[in-house]
């Protein structure tokens, strides 16, 4: 059989970026958050916060891990809770969304992989009117320590599920290096890019600048909706 003509089984999405638009501040506001929860611990300096995170973030690919890692003694339900509030503000029912994910194969599984909390992620969900569309949900207490593009976070998700054929698997997220990981791994990728930057095809199947979109990517993605 063609590759082309294998159906997938999997789709996993990714939250932040991915299910709502990067540009409608929510991400912004968890960063002032999290430059807060920083300074309001005493672990950098209103000055240098910025320039600390940015350490931390770029070594780690997410900030809790990367303070856990550095030595510090952080109460994670405080932490997701304090960087995530105000999600209401920024997030609202997205009815096109619904349809985009309603109308794809039944027989595929769908599940949420972030490197957020779960419990957090669920919520966001909910702000959006998606939570009852997915399967479950892969967030950073399932990884345990490890976050995205760790490729043993891409093998404990598919351990997990139990189905060992990584074609099978399609992967919805706008880091680049993420997708990369992915691909390398023989998933599907579709890239979400709202700004129309990026132009490097050899990591993604397919791009696309929403997932809001009540056409899906039936013209340009058509082996999404193989059945």
């Amino acid at each position: 059989m063609n590759a082309y003509n294998k159906n997938f089984s999997v789709l996993l999405f990714d939250l932040d970026g991915t299910l709502y638009d990067i540009n409608n501040g929510y991400i912004e506001n968890q960063k002032k958050k999290i430059f807060n929860f920083l300074i309001s611990k005493n672990i950098s300096s209103e000055i240098h916060v910025n320039e600390y995170w940015n350490s931390i973030f770029s070594k780690y690919n997410q900030t809790l891990r990367g303070l856990q890692e550095e030595g510090h003694i952080i109460d994670e339900a405080e932490y997701w809770k304090f960087i995530r509030q105000d999600m209401s503000k920024y997030l609202k029912n997205d009815s096109k969304l619904q349809v985009f994910l309603s109308n794809l194969p039944k027989g595929q599984k769908k599940y949420i992989f972030t490197n957020c909390n779960e419990k957090e992620a669920e919520e966001c969900l909910r702000c959006i009117g998606i939570d009852h569309l997915f399967d479950g949900i892969y967030g950073a207490s399932f990884m345990n320590g490890k976050c995205k593009p760790e490729k043993e976070v891409f093998h404990q998700i598919v351990d997990t599920i139990g189905i060992k054929d990584y074609s099978k698997y399609c992967f919805f997220e706008d880091s680049v290096k993420n997708l990369d990981v992915a691909k390398s791994m023989g998933m599907g990728c579709v890239l979400i890019d709202s700004n129309n930057k990026f132009q490097n095809p050899h990591i993604y199947d397919c791009v696309t600048s929403t997932l809001s979109n009540e056409k899906g990517l039936v013209t340009e993605f058509p082996k999404l909706y193989l059945s």
